[in-house]
């Protein structure tokens, strides 16, 4: 009777701990471990803006709460998932929050799949898929496969001291890569790739100043005339590709 008596109180004692924790006037809305928001409004913007990148605030994120963390990215919690088990628990999920992409809108189209949910999505990316598929992938490999051997020959004839950009190397071989495979032979030129590699800096740098700083372009600023130039002239430039 005493060992009830002593599991009935203690049971109860958990359950006011746990229902005063996640009451709904508890600024912790979540079991999850993770960061609280530094800001009511920005949530964890200045956060991820002071550790340099999205991806080195989850490195931190994940090495201080473990494979499964919160963060806030500006009033909408988030969940990272660092580990492929728990990620595969959970791969049936198929919408996701526009918010998380609504910064790259200006780019990617309001009517890109990353903003198409539902039953709308699950049949575009049906039509997508086969596109990705082992077979078709292994048809772009050749085209990858001769870029590498020729940034290997451009490699060969550098003395040995000299230095190897190895980043914007990489990066211009896989964006050459790419919109060889996606829009054909326009893009052999370097040219033309080096054009939409600069471009894509313009307007990826300007997204990216408004997640990590919340800094919008001003209507009619210089930096929003950049902004849409640089995605005017990018857009047309994929349209020739086409011709």
């Amino acid at each position: 009777m005493l060992d009830f008596a002593i599991f009935a109180v203690t049971f109860v004692v958990v359950l006011i701990i746990t229902v005063i924790y996640l009451y709904p006037g508890s600024s912790k809305v979540t079991t999850i471990p993770g960061v609280e928001p530094s800001d009511p409004k920005d949530g964890n913007l200045a956060d991820i803006f002071q550790a340099g990148s999205l991806h080195e605030f989850l490195v931190d994120l994940h090495a201080d709460h473990g494979p499964i963390a919160s963060f806030w990215m500006g009033e909408k919690l988030v969940v990272s998932i660092a580990s492929p088990g728990i990620f595969e628990k959970q791969a049936h999920v198929f919408d996701r929050p526009a918010e998380l992409f609504q910064v790259f809108e200006p780019v990617l189209g309001s009517e890109s799949l990353l903003f198409t949910n539902g039953g709308a999505g699950r049949q575009r990316r049906s039509k997508y898929d086969p596109c990705f598929s082992e077979e078709a992938v292994g048809k772009m490999c050749a085209t990858f496969q001769n870029l590498s051997e020729e940034l290997a020959g451009k490699w060969m004839t550098m003395v040995d001291d000299q230095h190897i950009p190895l980043c914007q190397h990489m990066l211009a071989l896989a964006l050459k890569g790419i919109l060889l495979t996606l829009f054909g032979v326009y893009f052999k030129d370097d040219k033309a790739v080096l054009s939409v590699r600069r471009l894509l800096d313009i307007c990826c740098l300007d997204m990216e100043t408004q997640v990590l700083s919340g800094e919008m372009p001003g209507e009619g600023s210089q930096r929003e005339k950049r902004f849409s130039e640089a995605k005017q002239k990018n857009t047309g430039d994929v349209q020739k590709s086409n011709k």
